[in-house]
């Protein structure tokens, strides 16, 4: 996740553009230019039923809020959240040492 100021996703997206004062033209060019970004790592919103979806196919059952709010999450290493994802989205047993 990128984070600025504590902001990720589609806040930080909304915020810099807000800042920039981005007339139409330029917002258009800049949400064409975040687009591919956001394919590869979409906002905690887009992601968590996606990752939810996957884990009912699997046989579990999280909760979409739960896991949003971990994407969503304001920490700085990638393995704290891949254990977190993992256990909300009910493999606990995957994360024990």
């Amino acid at each position: 996740m990128i984070f600025l100021n504590g902001q990720s996703g589609s806040d930080l997206r909304l915020s810099v553009a807000r800042e920039m004062k981005l007339d139409a033209f330029w917002q258009e060019r800049y949400e064409l230019a975040c687009r591919p970004l956001y394919e590869l790592a979409p906002p905690a919103a887009t992601a968590a039923p996606r990752a939810v979806a996957w884990a009912v196919g699997a046989g579990f059952a999280p909760e979409v809020d739960t896991v949003a709010a971990v994407l969503d999450g304001d920490g700085v290493f990638a393995e704290e959240y891949f254990l977190k994802l993992l256990a909300v989205l009910g493999l606990p047993p995957l994360t024990a040492a």
